[in-house]
């Protein structure tokens, strides 16, 4: 399922009481995560679970993955170019995974849509990290705010849990992997990237232990991460970065 971005809505954070209520909302965005995850309380498609909107990108996530929606421009003046979507899913994604919801932030999202409150939508939680727990057995996903851009983590479990754990890209047009080992996925009108991930393993004696990882294609539309030398029983992190 592709869920593209939804024009003419607006959103507005505010916090505290309705006096003084500028300047406490200004005061909290000075201090909260330019990226924040928004909780679907009725304001979305009922299949998403949060969504996270910043300039002219959308993610928006749900049990078995997340959808990332952009804007590319194309060439000459103006605003002339396209929304691209695309789905990263997990196939055999588990429909007993539940999220747990982490580090909520202060103040709530209203969503107005048209002149009559009837249609408003209002006090949806905003959290700068959410845990998505089995996705499927061995994996949990991290969605969180990087330094404003959205980023995903993999908590796996074992090798074998890694190796099932496939992602098919609905909505490109092929996937690629370029000279530097990142992930280029091709859409109608522009790319999304995702960087050769960081990764590595916990060590009570020096911390963390990188582990060398790369993205394997599948097919023109499916990719998994492979770790080859990752033999130890501890848990595998894997940091994608998304571009």
């Amino acid at each position: 399922m592709l869920i593209p971005l939804e024009p003419f809505v607006l959103l507005l954070s505010l916090v505290g009481a309705p006096q003084g209520a500028t300047a406490a909302a200004a005061r909290v965005r000075a201090q909260r995560p330019e990226f924040t995850l928004v909780e679907n309380v009725g304001q979305l498609d009922p299949a998403v679970e949060f969504c996270a909107l910043r300039g002219g990108a959308r993610v928006a996530v749900d049990r078995s993955g997340f959808a990332v929606s952009a804007f590319h421009k194309k060439g000459g003046a103006g605003f002339v170019g396209q929304i691209d979507t695309v789905r990263f899913e997990v196939e055999g994604a588990s429909p007993d995974a539940q999220y747990e919801h982490s580090n909520e932030l202060r103040g709530r999202e209203h969503t107005v849509r048209g002149p009559k409150p009837k249609t408003w939508v209002t006090e949806a939680a905003q959290f700068s990290q959410v845990v998505l727990q089995g996705v499927t057995p061995g994996v949990d996903v991290t969605f969180r705010d990087h330094g404003g851009r959205f980023e995903y983590d993999l908590l796996v479990t074992s090798p074998l849990a890694l190796q099932q754990c496939v992602v098919r890209c609905e909505g490109a047009r092929s996937l690629r992997i370029d000279e530097e080992g990142s992930l280029r996925i091709e859409t109608g009108s522009g790319e999304f990237c995702q960087a050769l991930p960081v990764v590595w393993v916990s060590s009570g004696e020096s911390g963390q232990v990188s582990v060398p990882c790369q993205f394997e294609l599948l097919d023109g539309m499916r990719f998994r991460l492979v770790a080859p030398q990752w033999v130890s029983e501890s848990p595998l992190w894997i940091d994608p970065g998304l571009v």
